[in-house]
């Protein structure tokens, strides 16, 4: 775990006179805070009472106030009287990066901020804050994600950095160019996050993944996920809430399906195909039933796009409404009726029993309000208040006429562009846009609720005391040679409600790749390289783990000629393989014997080198996905036109010990290819292959084709990383690559002929750079150093051909002035276009490097 460290170095206390309430301890929770971004409720309602009807922010009717630099496209939340809410920091400055800030929710005035850096990331600066922040009423705690991965605990009264996590660097969370990025949810004692990782071992393969961390500390409590290579990214959050009396988290995925997990432990309840692509509207639970939404196509229909649908607490279709797109926006219970905005800016009203539109022929929304609606409802005093994207105001009522709804109130605000949902606290309702962040109130406004609960009472908790899931904590955890890491183990019933959390003594402990465990202490071999380790912990007949990347101190190399990727490497073994270098270059202009091997390496690489047989029947591999990979869907219609296409590149594969046998059988209904794997050594020929297509059971995935990937600890610095490159090209292209240090990297780009040192790639606020030409297949070697010199980091890096002499002088120099102290080691690259191969890879502390 990352120690609690600002990039910045401060948290900024801006209100002298709250100062006497900064070391009290967390204010009081009551019944008007807004602790997460859809409300108490998690459904965007509430029952305060007495809200305004009408507004406007030129004459300042109902204005309480108003900050333009507030500006965000976060939604904020409130505890205590404060407001919280995630931003950009400076922008278009060399300083700039992302922060939390913290204001009166009466004035606006800041209580504090804390600003960090955004690093190693593809989000550009429009999208950045793009998750919201989550309060914890038990502790006062803020949460918070930012786009880069970088995983946030702050003490809600000062902003001190309690703990945080490089999620990225850590676990191998994407951070991907959209800026899709999960908001964090509190459960009890864990605090709660998601995104599409791609880890180590045998979590290397890309899933969208649930952490679960106690709130207190970020230990990792359990580490779960829904169906491997999703197509999207997402940025559905979960709901929890009793369903068939227990307690579930429920959430749109990446993999197209609605999830029921248990929180506590991770376990699948059920899951619900909903789509082709990945969900990003968060869904709505009440009184049992689950509504969800998307905008793709459908499982069931996929010549339709998008739907409405109602699941029992099973997880069964209790109704489906086809061709209602709704992409963004979260379904709203109001008034005993369904709200959807769709993405053509129009609200629909739905009979959430039956699914029929309500004053409706099913076929054009109720009401239409604008172009695009991105940011949630809110339903509170009786009235829909909603801010579209283009910054069109509506107050609404329920009404029984045509539409459904009738206008209160409509105006048109002078906005960039508005995401972030409406939030309602002591009257007071905040609207956060690209321009402002408004406060809109009545004047001398006394808080009051209706009295009615928006959320339906819980049912009565299953009780079972028989032990049925055992939990190992921390679930993962980065551990030196010789030095030890204490473990605990929790036990929970088959409904996934806690029975012991302190179970250490009870169990019977197992470590499988090496090292010993006494008394729940893991200690790591001290002679010990980089590998993975897997404890495991019997309680009675129920078993749980624990996985552990042992890491020695540095220094380390590579050659690959063991054949092996370390198992301790994040994000690198589901995108790269271990190849032939020679091979490799000399099968360059055979087509497709270069990419059959490439591709048949993927799999003996998946399969750990037994024999595979594409097409049959699941799990192998389907014929027509091996097709596509070769874009040959249309021209390989029978058997025999696959033997003509593949037999020579296979027969030459063979008479390189790279097969030692294959066979086509079947017929052409239903053909088959078994593969044996050959017996052919490296033998000082090992490279890594980052590849451009990764095959799948749907073909391939281009996914994950522009990534990075970690070698060691988070909190290394002042070390040296260098490695060989060749660059091969595809079509003609070249691919991008490089490597990282202490959270900056040293990359090439050969379409613009760019050598440079950067740390946030998609927004160089600060860059060292200068014109580089790569040669299609030659090899070169990278290096780049990371020092800590005084108050700044200092980045040197170069480049040159692979046995040439290295240049004496450092070709680029980058001093950043708030600087990444800390960080990982990897590599960066982007495959959407041609592959590159690693090589001779050292990292050495920079003294070392130096001699």
């Amino acid at each position: 775990m990352t120690k609690p460290l600002l990039p910045r170095g401060f948290a900024t206390i801006c209100v002298a006179f709250l100062s006497v309430l900064l070391f009290a301890g967390p204010a009081a929770a009551d019944e008007f805070d807004w602790p997460n971004w859809r409300g108490p409720n998690q459904n965007c309602t509430s029952s305060e009472v007495g809200l305004v009807d009408s507004w406007d922010p030129d004459t300042g009717e109902n204005l309480l106030w108003k900050r333009d630099d507030l500006a965000t496209r976060s939604t904020p939340i409130v505890m205590a009287g404060k407001l919280y809410v995630q931003a950009r920091y400076k922008p278009g400055t060399p300083q700039e990066g992302e922060r939390v800030i913290c204001v009166s929710g009466e004035t606006g005035e800041t209580i504090w901020e804390s600003p960090f850096n955004v690093y190693l990331s593809d989000v550009p600066d429009t999208r950045v804050a793009w998750s919201s922040v989550c309060g914890d009423p038990e502790t006062g705690n803020i949460y918070a994600l930012g786009v880069c991965g970088l995983f946030q605990c702050f003490d809600g009264q000062t902003g001190k950095v309690l703990w945080s996590r490089s999620l990225h660097e850590e676990f191998g969370l994407v951070s991907t160019y959209g800026g899709r990025t999960h908001t964090p949810a509190v459960f009890e004692d864990m605090v709660l996050v998601s995104a599409v990782v791609t880890s180590f071992g045998d979590l290397a393969r890309p899933a969208h993944r649930i952490f679960a961390m106690d709130k207190r500390t970020g230990e990792l409590r359990w580490l779960n996920g829904t169906n491997l290579n999703p197509p999207d990214t997402t940025y559905s959050n979960p709901v929890f809430a009793k369903l068939a009396g227990l307690d579930a988290m429920t959430f749109g995925s990446s993999d197209g399906a609605v999830w029921a997990f248990q929180p506590r432990t991770g376990k699948p309840l059920w899951n619900y195909p909903f789509t082709k692509r990945g969900i990003n509207s968060s869904v709505t639970v009440d009184s049992g039933t689950v509504y969800a939404t998307h905008a793709h196509e459908n499982v069931t229909d996929p010549t339709t796009m998008g739907a409405v649908a109602a699941l029992d607490e099973a997880g069964k279709e209790k109704w489906r409404f086809m061709g209602l797109m709704s992409e963004r926006t979260s379904p709203l219970i109001a008034d005993g009726k369904l709200y959807v905005l769709d993405d053509g800016g129009g609200l629909w009203v739905i009979d959430p029993a039956t699914g029929k539109q309500i004053k409706g022929n099913g076929r054009r929304a109720n009401i239409k309000l604008d172009k695009l609606a991105w940011g949630n409802m809110l339903y509170a005093d009786g009235k829909i208040y909603v801010c579209t994207t283009s910054g069109r105001w509506f107050i609404l009522k329920p009404d029984a006429s045509a539409q459904g709804v009738k206008k209160v109130h409509e105006l048109r605000l002078p906005e960039t562009e508005c995401t972030a949902s409406l939030v309602v606290s002591r009257g007071r309702i905040y609207l956060a846009t690209g321009n402002a962040m408004y406060c809109i109130g009545k004047k001398d406004h006394k808080p009051a609720l209706s009295g009615t609960a928006a959320a339906g009472a819980p049912a009565a908790t299953v009780k079972d005391d028989k032990a049925a899931q055992v939990q190992v904590v921390p679930y993962m955890a980065l551990v030196a040679p010789g030095k030890s890491q204490k473990l605990a183990v929790r036990l929970y019933n088959a409904q996934g409600e806690l029975l012991n959390p302190n179970a250490t003594d009870q169990a019977q402990f197992t470590v499988e790749g090496g090292g010993t465990i006494e008394g729940g202490v893991f200690t790591a071999a001290a002679d010990a390289k980089h590998y993975a380790v897997t404890v495991k912990a019997k309680a009675g007949d129920v078993t749980g783990e624990s996985r552990l990347r042992i890491v020695p101190p540095l220094s380390w190399k590579w050659d690959f000629e063991d054949e092996v990727i370390p198992a301790t490497w994040v994000g690198m073994r589901n995108r790269h393989i271990i190849v032939d270098g020679e091979l490799l270059t000399a099968l360059e202009k055979e087509w497709p014997t270069r990419q059959l091997y490439v591709y048949l390496t993927a799999y003996f690489t998946q399969s750990q080198g037994k024999p595979v047989t594409i097409g049959g029947a699941a799990p192998n591999p389907p014929w027509a996905a091996m097709l596509k990979y070769f874009d040959l869907g249309s021209s390989v219609r029978t058997l025999a036109d696959a033997k003509k296409k593949f037999e020579p590149g296979l027969k030459r594969l063979q008479e390189e010990g790279v097969l030692q046998s294959f066979a086509f059988a079947g017929d052409d209904a239903k053909p088959q290819l078994a593969v044996v794997r050959g017996p052919r050594k490296l033998e000082g020929r090992g490279a890594m292959l980052k590849l451009d297509r990764i095959p799948t059971p749907r073909g391939f995935t281009q996914l994950g084709a522009k990534s990075r990937g970690w070698l060691g600890s988070v909190d290394l610095h002042d070390y040296t990383i260098q490695a060989d490159f060749q660059p091969v090209p595809v079509d003609g292209k070249l691919p991008d690559f490089g490597v990282i240090a202490q959270r900056y990297s040293l990359s090439v780009l050969p379409a613009n002929k760019k050598l440079r040192i950067t740390a946030w790639d998609a927004q160089p606020r600060i860059e060292s750079a200068m014109s580089f030409t790569v040669e299609p297949g030659a090899w070169y070697s990278m290096k780049l150093t990371a020092a800590n010199e005084g108050d700044k980091a200092v980045l040197r890096g170069k480049m040159w051909k692979r046995g040439q002499s290295e240049p004496k002088e450092w070709m680029l120099t980058l001093t950043d002035t708030v600087p990444n102290r800390v960080g990982a080691p990897g590599f960066v690259g982007n495959t959407n276009v041609g592959q590159f191969a690693i090589d001779n890879v050292s990292v050495t502390p920079n003294k070392a490097a130096s001699e």
